[in-house]
């Protein structure tokens, strides 16, 4: 093609040529989403609005970057822009093949193909150009009207589900879940913790009945709150690392729903709390995934790619989730809900994510607790089935000095958080709305913080891991609080929020919890309530020496101040956690901890998922080794 023709590209054709090849990509990413999803039935980790987001996403990207095409155009005509266009796109589409592919093999397919598809523009410039006008005007129309499709479902479903649910009684009180994702209760003010971080939660307290030793059931998200909206152990349920709650088992949102409830969830956890994962169900209203920028580019598998390059992080010093949901974005977007929605009682679950790594806080209080500390060798990574998390690698490796910081920076974003639960509660009593509202906040597991050389959770059973902070308010509050010391299962919240609300708790399995602090002593000692059971099953070992690495399951079980661990090799542990909180001397082969032993055991095998291996053959009688750092 001659110069001249070159030179006659205008500004326009390099704009509209970026844009409808942006809104192909785009549309190329949601069909091979949708055949894996809808086809292959993969779970997709993904968002509904991906449909207009991918294409929307990747013709802004591709906008933004022609004015690269237009300083060349006069030189090159449109091949430059086809060119980043093609390239870009090719390596966004090759990330989402279901198979591995070098780095350098997928960047030397997408450049040999976008080099040939350059040359091939320039030859045929003039008809590019009118095509290009004509999928940038349609498939922009079909944005448009894929978002308004999307907004539409979920609006409509929010109706028809008011408009068939149950008749509320009179004097039905509202429901408000608050699960603080990854909060641990030792790091808490009420459970021994540093008295700055959670003045506010503290404060909860005082007028609230607070259970000691709540234990979650999984030190791990989707079979934690599971079981906290079925009251079922995790083994009972279809939950996984990779696989959803399914509908076999009837949920509490469902439930309330059938009995006049309106019903809404917020989430912040994106990985393990969104719609795919089935906790959704029984909701009317669902916020999960949020309609922002940052969401726009993660739906784009070349901005996955981007935002998860770990240099380009560090060289940035921004080591924070581009859709990351902070307490205040949950709680103002509950509020707005709260005042339009419809008559009659309400249950409102609230999952705040903000003390998951990558732990940080805001900038102010990140330099007061850990000033000039720098988080080297960090990760980032985005998968279609788990979403994308951020945190620091080999964290056993590091310098002892920098565990200290790391759980400075924990401990500081749960102050933050602790903030905007003291602004919620405000914003509740302006309303009016706590005297006549059954409030529990609990969290759906711990973390570690270098105890028995582990970190982060989803590894163990020990106590960081899963025990839990866990408040019921009742309606009107109870003056001064009261303490539960008992252990418990956060397994047992449905059937204690049945009962408060003046159902039967047998709706539910499990056991409220309400004896525990009605009546007198006798009543409260005497309550029959779930076993203080956990389990875990193997996923991703972080460290060979973790102890799940050992194998396919474990469980655990508190007792009074005893705590009972089966591993997957065998190895048995008891700790009394009044005398030895550091779990550092194991009870397990003495006469004492033997016979204790023996009753742990038969209570799990009456939970139903008893061990195979738990007791180990009296011949061999393995222990685990010390473990750490």
């Amino acid at each position: 093609m001659g110069r001249e023709d070159r030179g006659g590209t205008r500004v326009a054709d390099v704009l509209i040529v970026a844009v409808a090849l942006g809104f192909v990509v785009g549309f190329g990413e949601v069909l091979g989403l949708g055949w894996r999803y809808f086809v292959r039935d993969v779970l997709t980790h993904v968002s509904p609005h991906t449909a207009w987001m991918a294409p929307l996403g990747y013709a802004a990207l591709f906008a933004v970057l022609s004015p690269i095409g237009i300083a060349l155009r006069a030189s090159f005509g449109l091949a430059p822009m086809v060119f980043i266009c093609v390239a870009l796109g090719l390596i966004g589409w090759i990330a989402l093949l279901p198979w591995g592919l070098h780095p350098a093999a997928a960047i030397v397919l997408a450049l040999g193909a976008a080099v040939q598809l350059a040359r091939l523009s320039n030859r045929q410039s003039p008809r590019l150009t009118r095509y290009a006008r004509t999928v940038a005007s349609a498939l922009g129309l079909l944005v448009a009207i894929l978002a308004a499709i999307v907004f539409w479902i979920y609006g409509s479903t929010e109706r028809a589900a008011y408009a068939g649910r149950g008749q509320a009684t009179a004097e039905a009180p509202n429901i408000i879940l608050l699960v603080l994702d990854t909060v641990r209760a030792r790091s808490l003010g009420l459970h021994g913790g540093p008295e700055w971080v959670s003045p506010n939660i503290d404060a909860l307290a005082t007028s609230s009945v607070v259970f000691d030793n709540a234990i979650a059931t999984s030190p791990w998200t989707l079979p934690s709150h599971a079981s906290m909206f079925t009251g079922r152990w995790p083994h009972e349920l279809s939950v996984g690392w990779s696989s959803p709650l399914d509908s076999a088992e009837p949920t509490l949102a469902e439930f309330l729903a059938s009995r006049g409830y309106a019903t809404a969830g917020f989430v912040a956890n994106l990985s393990y709390t969104s719609r795919p994962f089935g906790l959704s169900r029984g909701f009317a209203r669902y916020e999960d995934f949020p309609v922002t920028v940052g969401q726009t580019v993660l739906s784009t598998s070349l901005g996955r790619v981007l935002t998860t390059m770990d240099g380009l992080r560090a060289v940035l010093d921004n080591h924070e989730l581009l859709n990351r949901k902070t307490a205040r974005r949950i709680n103002a977007d509950f509020l707005d809900w709260l005042d339009g929605r419809p008559d009659g009682p309400f249950f409102a679950f609230l999952n705040y994510f903000d003390a998951h790594e990558p732990y940080e806080p805001p900038g102010p209080l990140r330099e007061r607790v850990a000033p000039g500390y720098v988080r080297d060798n960090m990760g980032h990574r985005h998968n279609l089935l788990r979403g994308i998390n951020a945190r620091r690698l080999l964290k056993a490796e590091m310098p002892e000095g920098d565990i200290p910081l790391e759980l400075a920076l924990y401990e500081a974003t749960i102050n933050a958080l602790d903030a905007e639960i003291g602004v919620l509660m405000g914003d509740l009593a302006v309303r009016g709305l706590l005297d006549n509202s059954v409030l529990i906040l609990t969290s759906d597991h711990g973390e570690h913080m270098g105890e028995h050389g582990i970190f982060e959770h989803g590894q163990t059973l020990y106590e960081a891991a899963v025990h839990v902070p866990l408040i019921v308010r009742p309606p009107t509050g109870i003056d001064g609080g009261r303490r539960v010391p008992r252990p418990v299962s956060i397994r047992d919240i449905p059937a204690t929020l049945i009962e408060l609300t003046g159902g039967n708790s047998a709706a539910f399995p499990g056991a409220s919890l309400a004896p525990t602090w009605s009546g007198d002593a006798r009543v409260r000692q005497g309550a029959v309530v779930s076993p203080a059971v956990s389990e875990l099953a193997r996923g991703n070992v972080e460290q060979p020496w973790y102890p799940i690495a050992a194998g396919l399951e474990m469980q655990s079980m508190q007792s009074g101040s005893l705590y009972y661990i089966c591993n997957p090799d065998a190895a048995e542990e008891l700790y009394d956690l009044e005398v030895d909180p550091a779990e550092s001397n194991n009870l397990a082969g003495t006469p004492d901890g033997d016979r204790a032993i023996l009753a742990f055991r038969e209570v799990i095998a009456e939970v139903g998922a008893p061990p195979r291996w738990c007791p180990p053959p009296a011949e061999e009688a393995p222990r685990r080794p010390e473990r750490g750092r």
